[in-house]
Protein backbone atom coordinates (compact mmCIF):
# COMPACT_ATOMS: atom_id res chain seq x y z
CA UNK A 1 0.00 0.00 0.00
CA UNK A 2 0.97 3.68 -0.98
CA UNK A 3 1.85 5.68 1.83
CA UNK A 4 1.17 2.67 4.54
CA UNK A 5 1.93 5.54 7.47
CA UNK A 6 0.81 8.40 5.95
CA UNK A 7 -0.41 10.42 2.42
CA UNK A 8 0.63 13.81 2.85
CA UNK A 9 -0.60 16.52 0.45
CA UNK A 10 1.18 19.73 -0.97
CA UNK A 11 -0.37 22.41 -2.91
CA UNK A 12 2.19 23.85 -4.81
CA UNK A 13 2.87 27.71 -6.71
CA UNK A 14 2.82 27.03 -10.32
CA UNK A 15 6.36 28.12 -10.66
CA UNK A 16 7.65 26.29 -8.28
CA UNK A 17 10.06 23.34 -9.32
CA UNK A 18 11.60 23.01 -5.90
CA UNK A 19 9.15 21.81 -3.32
CA UNK A 20 8.24 18.33 -4.84
CA UNK A 21 11.94 17.52 -5.26
CA UNK A 22 12.48 18.36 -1.52
CA UNK A 23 9.67 16.88 -0.19
CA UNK A 24 10.19 13.72 -1.94
CA UNK A 25 14.03 13.86 0.23
CA UNK A 26 12.94 14.43 3.47
CA UNK A 27 9.64 12.10 3.58
CA UNK A 28 10.30 9.11 6.02
CA UNK A 29 9.50 5.46 5.16
CA UNK A 30 6.18 4.43 4.54
CA UNK A 31 5.01 8.10 4.00
CA UNK A 32 4.33 9.27 0.53
CA UNK A 33 3.61 12.71 -0.38
CA UNK A 34 0.70 13.54 -3.33
CA UNK A 35 1.04 17.58 -5.09
CA UNK A 36 -1.75 19.75 -6.68
CA UNK A 37 0.05 22.75 -8.87
CA UNK A 38 -1.54 25.81 -8.98
CA UNK A 39 -1.99 28.36 -11.92
CA UNK A 40 2.28 29.36 -12.90
CA UNK A 41 2.45 33.52 -12.00
CA UNK A 42 4.39 35.86 -10.37
CA UNK A 43 5.56 37.29 -6.84
CA UNK A 44 2.71 40.19 -7.48
CA UNK A 45 -0.50 40.69 -5.22
CA UNK A 46 -2.87 39.69 -7.99
CA UNK A 47 -1.01 36.07 -8.37
CA UNK A 48 -1.14 35.85 -4.58
CA UNK A 49 -5.19 36.36 -4.77
CA UNK A 50 -5.07 34.21 -7.26
CA UNK A 51 -4.01 31.18 -5.54
CA UNK A 52 -6.46 32.07 -2.39
CA UNK A 53 -8.89 31.60 -5.25
CA UNK A 54 -7.10 28.21 -6.58
CA UNK A 55 -6.94 26.86 -2.89
CA UNK A 56 -10.56 24.71 -3.01
CA UNK A 57 -10.14 23.59 -6.15
CA UNK A 58 -6.65 22.24 -5.27
CA UNK A 59 -7.25 21.02 -1.54
CA UNK A 60 -10.53 18.83 -2.96
CA UNK A 61 -7.79 16.91 -5.58
CA UNK A 62 -5.75 16.10 -2.29
CA UNK A 63 -8.93 15.09 -0.35
CA UNK A 64 -7.99 11.49 -0.29
CA UNK A 65 -4.65 12.60 1.47
CA UNK A 66 -4.24 12.19 5.28
CA UNK A 67 -2.86 15.85 5.33
CA UNK A 68 -2.69 18.82 3.14
CA UNK A 69 -0.61 21.69 3.29
CA UNK A 70 -0.71 25.03 1.28
CA UNK A 71 2.98 25.59 0.08
CA UNK A 72 3.65 29.08 -0.36
CA UNK A 73 5.39 31.07 2.19
CA UNK A 74 4.95 34.71 1.04
CA UNK A 75 1.14 33.69 -0.25
CA UNK A 76 0.36 32.71 3.10
CA UNK A 77 1.08 35.46 4.79
CA UNK A 78 1.07 38.73 2.57
CA UNK A 79 -2.32 39.61 3.90
CA UNK A 80 -0.85 40.25 7.08
CA UNK A 81 -1.46 38.08 10.04
CA UNK A 82 -4.23 35.36 10.48
CA UNK A 83 -4.41 35.17 6.52
CA UNK A 84 -2.62 31.89 7.02
CA UNK A 85 -5.66 30.49 9.41
CA UNK A 86 -8.34 31.57 6.33
CA UNK A 87 -6.47 29.64 4.00
CA UNK A 88 -6.87 26.47 6.36
CA UNK A 89 -10.24 27.22 6.73
CA UNK A 90 -10.59 26.93 2.85
CA UNK A 91 -8.81 23.99 2.53
CA UNK A 92 -10.58 22.27 5.38
CA UNK A 93 -14.17 23.07 4.55
CA UNK A 94 -13.32 21.03 1.13
CA UNK A 95 -11.22 18.32 2.19
CA UNK A 96 -12.26 17.62 5.65
CA UNK A 97 -8.85 16.93 6.70
CA UNK A 98 -6.39 18.48 8.74
CA UNK A 99 -4.82 21.39 6.89
CA UNK A 100 -1.72 23.66 7.44
CA UNK A 101 0.08 26.56 5.28
CA UNK A 102 3.95 27.60 5.46
CA UNK A 103 3.22 30.63 6.75
CA UNK A 104 1.63 28.31 9.96
CA UNK A 105 4.08 26.03 10.24
CA UNK A 106 6.79 28.45 10.02
CA UNK A 107 5.67 29.97 13.53
CA UNK A 108 5.00 26.72 15.00
CA UNK A 109 8.85 25.52 13.61
CA UNK A 110 10.44 28.94 15.31
CA UNK A 111 8.34 28.74 18.54
CA UNK A 112 9.33 24.82 18.58
CA UNK A 113 13.62 25.55 18.64
CA UNK A 114 12.85 28.68 20.81
CA UNK A 115 13.84 31.23 18.35
CA UNK A 116 13.12 34.23 19.49
CA UNK A 117 15.10 36.83 17.68
CA UNK A 118 15.64 35.51 14.31
CA UNK A 119 17.32 36.85 11.35
CA UNK A 120 15.63 36.01 7.67
CA UNK A 121 17.21 34.79 4.36
CA UNK A 122 14.83 35.17 1.39
CA UNK A 123 15.29 35.30 -2.51
CA UNK A 124 12.52 38.07 -2.50
CA UNK A 125 11.94 41.95 -3.65
CA UNK A 126 11.85 44.36 -0.22
CA UNK A 127 8.03 44.59 -0.90
CA UNK A 128 7.64 40.92 0.05
CA UNK A 129 10.51 41.03 2.87
CA UNK A 130 8.95 43.55 4.86
CA UNK A 131 5.18 41.86 4.37
CA UNK A 132 7.35 38.87 5.84
CA UNK A 133 8.87 40.94 8.57
CA UNK A 134 5.63 42.38 9.65
CA UNK A 135 3.89 38.92 9.57
CA UNK A 136 6.79 37.70 12.34
CA UNK A 137 7.07 40.37 14.57
CA UNK A 138 3.27 40.29 14.89
CA UNK A 139 3.42 36.25 15.64
CA UNK A 140 5.56 37.80 18.43
CA UNK A 141 9.38 37.42 17.24
CA UNK A 142 12.16 40.00 16.66
CA UNK A 143 13.73 39.96 13.26
CA UNK A 144 16.59 41.01 13.96
CA UNK A 145 17.74 41.38 10.01
CA UNK A 146 16.07 40.31 6.89
CA UNK A 147 17.70 39.86 3.36
CA UNK A 148 16.37 39.31 0.23
CA UNK A 149 18.01 39.02 -3.18
CA UNK A 150 15.24 40.80 -5.52
CA UNK A 151 14.28 37.77 -7.51
CA UNK A 152 10.88 36.92 -8.62
CA UNK A 153 9.60 33.59 -8.35
CA UNK A 154 10.51 32.44 -11.95
CA UNK A 155 14.36 33.43 -11.08
CA UNK A 156 14.02 31.84 -7.34
CA UNK A 157 13.42 27.90 -8.54
CA UNK A 158 16.70 27.94 -10.33
CA UNK A 159 19.12 28.86 -7.58
CA UNK A 160 21.39 26.18 -6.43
CA UNK A 161 21.94 25.62 -2.52
CA UNK A 162 24.51 27.21 -2.28
CA UNK A 163 23.32 30.44 -2.86
CA UNK A 164 20.71 30.06 -0.10
CA UNK A 165 24.05 28.74 2.37
CA UNK A 166 25.73 32.45 1.24
CA UNK A 167 22.62 34.45 1.91
CA UNK A 168 21.94 32.92 5.26
CA UNK A 169 25.42 33.75 6.46
CA UNK A 170 25.13 36.93 5.06
CA UNK A 171 21.86 38.03 7.43
CA UNK A 172 23.36 36.08 10.34
CA UNK A 173 23.66 38.72 13.16
CA UNK A 174 25.35 37.97 16.69
CA UNK A 175 22.64 38.60 18.84
CA UNK A 176 20.49 35.80 16.73
CA UNK A 177 19.22 32.90 18.41
CA UNK A 178 18.59 31.19 14.98
CA UNK A 179 17.86 31.81 10.88
CA UNK A 180 15.04 31.57 9.17
CA UNK A 181 15.29 30.70 5.05
CA UNK A 182 12.12 31.84 3.54
CA UNK A 183 10.57 30.67 -0.02
CA UNK A 184 9.25 26.98 -0.85
CA UNK A 185 11.14 27.57 -4.44
CA UNK A 186 14.67 28.43 -2.58
CA UNK A 187 16.81 25.35 -2.55
CA UNK A 188 17.66 24.92 0.93
CA UNK A 189 17.48 21.14 2.42
CA UNK A 190 21.19 20.21 1.29
CA UNK A 191 22.93 22.82 3.14
CA UNK A 192 20.93 22.78 6.63
CA UNK A 193 23.09 20.78 8.73
CA UNK A 194 25.97 22.19 7.20
CA UNK A 195 24.67 25.53 8.39
CA UNK A 196 23.57 24.86 11.64
CA UNK A 197 26.89 23.65 12.56
CA UNK A 198 28.95 26.35 10.68
CA UNK A 199 26.56 29.03 12.61
CA UNK A 200 26.39 27.06 15.84
CA UNK A 201 22.84 27.56 16.10
CA UNK A 202 19.33 26.23 14.42
CA UNK A 203 18.05 27.34 10.78
CA UNK A 204 14.78 26.69 9.46
CA UNK A 205 13.75 26.64 5.98
CA UNK A 206 10.12 27.07 4.26
CA UNK A 207 9.83 23.36 3.33
CA UNK A 208 11.49 21.34 6.18
CA UNK A 209 8.77 23.28 8.32
CA UNK A 210 6.25 22.41 6.55
CA UNK A 211 7.22 18.54 6.22
CA UNK A 212 7.78 18.86 9.89
CA UNK A 213 4.09 20.36 10.81
CA UNK A 214 2.83 17.92 7.80
CA UNK A 215 4.23 14.60 9.45
CA UNK A 216 3.17 16.33 13.25
CA UNK A 217 -0.46 16.30 11.88
CA UNK A 218 -0.25 13.17 10.55
CA UNK A 219 0.99 11.73 13.95
CA UNK A 220 3.87 10.22 11.74
CA UNK A 221 6.90 9.64 14.50
CA UNK A 222 10.45 9.46 14.64
CA UNK A 223 13.36 11.47 13.63
CA UNK A 224 14.30 12.70 10.06
CA UNK A 225 18.24 12.76 9.97
CA UNK A 226 19.98 14.96 7.65
CA UNK A 227 17.90 18.42 6.93
CA UNK A 228 17.90 20.08 10.19
CA UNK A 229 17.45 19.55 13.80
CA UNK A 230 14.03 20.67 13.43
CA UNK A 231 13.39 17.10 12.06
CA UNK A 232 14.55 15.24 14.55
CA UNK A 233 11.99 16.23 16.67
CA UNK A 234 9.53 14.18 15.47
Amino acid sequence: MIGWRARVGVIVPGSNFTLEPECYKMVPEGVSVHFSRLTPGGSTPEHFDRMFEEVSRAANELREADVIGFGCTSGSLYRGLGYDQEIIKRMQRVSNKPCTTVATAVVQALREMDIRKPCVATPYTDWVNQLEKKFLEESGFVVLHIGGLGLDIDKITNLTPDIAYRQARRVDRPGADGIFISCTGFRTVEILDILEKDLGKPVISSNQALMWALLKLADVKGPVLGFGKLLTKL
